[in-house]
C-alpha cells in the first residue's frame, strides 16, 4: 500500500459537531486510512491509499458532507507546448504532484491550468514536474502567499455575512411591527391569556394601528401573508447554509448546531404558514392560529451576526500575523555547489547552508 498525507482546509464548519461529521465521512471513504478534523484550525489531516483514492475523492467526500475544501489555482505558459504531439504526459506529471486537484494544458495557447490545496505543494515542484514530462516553463511560477489567501477568502466571507445579516435584521424589525399590528387586531383574546410580553407590547400595538388606520386598515390575514413572503429570502437566502448542514447531518446521521438551528425555525416557519394558509387545519387540532415570523428571521439574525463578528476576529488576527510575516526577509544568501547566491525564501530545501548577515548595532 502506497500511503499518503495531505492537510485539507475545510470551509463551512461552525461548530465542534461539524468537525465530527467531516471527519467521519473521511474516515468511512474508500482508502482512507486515518483522519483527524481539527475545528479550531479549520484543518483536516488525512492519510490515504494512493491506489484507491485520490485528492479529488477526498474533496468530493468533504462536499457531500455539506462541506467545501479551500483550493487555489494557477496558470503558467510552457515553452513549445504547441509543438507537442500529445499533452497527456504533462497532464500526467502535474496531476502525480501531492496536493495537484486538476491539471489541463491548452496547446493552441501553450497554458496549463493546475488547480491545487493550498499550502500542500510548491511552485518549484510544478515546475520540476513540468520539467520531468520534458517541457520547460516560459517563466518562474509565482510563489503562493497563503496569508493574503487566506486575507481575501475572510473578506468573501464577511462581505457575505454582512449582506445575510442586513436581509434577515431588515426582516426582523418589519415582522416584529406586523406582529404588533396581529396583536392590535386580537387585543381581547391577547389581554385573556397571562402573556407579560404581551401586555407590555400592547400599547405600542395599538398606537402603530392608530398611525397606520388613516392609510386604510390593514387586514390580518394580508399581514400573514405579507410577513410569510418577506420570512421567505431570509429562510431560503441567509439561513440556507444552515438548512442545507442539518440535511447533510441527517444523511450521515449525526447532528449538530445546524440541526438545532434549522429544526427550531423550520418549524416555526412551517407552523407560521399553516396557520396563514390554512388556520382551519389548527382551529380543528385546538392549536390557535398564530404566527411566529418574527421569531425565525430573529433567530437567523443573531446567530449570523455572532458568525459575523466571529470572522472579522479573524480577520483581525490573520492582518496582525500577516504584517509581522511582511518582515520576513523575501531572499536568503545561500551556498549551493560551493558558490553564494540569492534565492527566494520558498526555495530554501533542507541541506542548504544559509549566511544570514547580522546588522551591526549602532554606537
Amino acid at each position: 500500500m502506497s500511503k499518503s498525507r495531505i492537510v485539507l482546509p475545510i470551509e463551512g464548519m461552525s461548530c465542534a459537531s461539524c468537525a465530527a461529521t467531516v471527519q467521519g465521512a473521511l474516515a468511512s471513504a474508500a482508502g482512507v486510512v486515518t483522519a483527524a478534523v481539527n475545528y479550531a484550525t479549520g484543518k483536516g489531516a488525512v492519510d490515504y491509499d494512493d491506489a484507491q483514492t485520490n485528492v479529488a475523492e477526498l474533496i468530493k467526500t468533504v462536499r457531500a458532507a455539506g462541506y467545501d475544501c479551500g483550493q487555489a489555482g494557477v496558470t503558467f505558459t510552457v515553452e513549445q507546448l504547441h509543438y507537442a504531439p500529445s499533452v497527456a504526459p504533462l497532464e500526467q506529471a502535474l496531476r502525480g504532484v501531492p496536493g495537484v486537484i486538476r491539471a489541463a494544458a491548452n496547446q493552441a495557447t501553450e497554458t496549463v491550468t493546475v488547480d491545487y490545496i493550498p499550502g500542500t505543494t510548491t511552485a518549484q515542484a510544478l515546475e520540476q514536474a513540468v520539467e520531468r514530462a520534458g517541457f520547460r516553463v516560459a517563466a518562474p511560477i509565482a510563489a503562493e502567499d497563503p496569508l493574503e489567501r487566506e486575507r481575501l477568502a475572510r473578506e468573501r466571507e464577511v462581505r457575505a455575512l454582512t449582506g445575510k445579516v442586513a436581509l434577515a435584521g431588515a426582516v426582523t424589525v418589519v415582522s416584529m411591527l406586523g406582529s404588533m399590528l396581529l396583536m392590535a387586531h386580537d387585543a381581547d383574546a391577547t389581554l385573556q391569556q397571562v402573556d407579560l410580553l404581551g401586555r407590555l407590547l400592547m400599547p405600542v400595538a395599538e398606537r402603530l394601528q392608530q398611525a397606520l388606520a388613516g392609510r386604510g386598515a390593514l387586514h390580518a390575514q394580508w399581514i400573514k401573508v405579507g410577513l410569510a413572503v418577506l420570512t421567505l429570502p431570509v429562510v431560503v437566502w441567509s439561513g440556507g447554509q444552515f438548512y442545507r448542514g442539518a440535511w447533510s447531518g441527517f444523511k450521515h446521521r449525526t447532528a449538530d448546531m445546524n440541526t438545532l438551528i434549522a429544526v427550531g425555525t423550520g418549524a416555526a416557519y412551517l407552523y407560521s404558514l399553516v396557520a396563514t394558509f390554512a388556520p382551519g387545519a389548527l382551529a380543528a387540532a385546538g392549536r390557535p392560529p398564530d404566527v411566529y415570523y418574527e421569531a425565525v428571521s430573529a433567530i437567523i439574525a443573531l446567530i449570523l451576526l455572532g458568525r459575523l463578528l466571529e470572522a472579522r476576529a479573524k480577520g483581525r488576527t490573520s492582518e496582525a500575523i500577516r504584517r509581522l510575516a511582511g518582515l520576513r526577509p523575501r531572499a536568503a544568501h545561500v551556498v549551493r555547489d560551493g558558490k553564494e547566491t540569492d534565492i527566494a525564501v520558498e526555495a530554501v530545501v533542507p541541506g542548504d547552508l544559509v549566511i544570514v548577515l547580522r546588522k551591526a548595532p549602532p554606537r
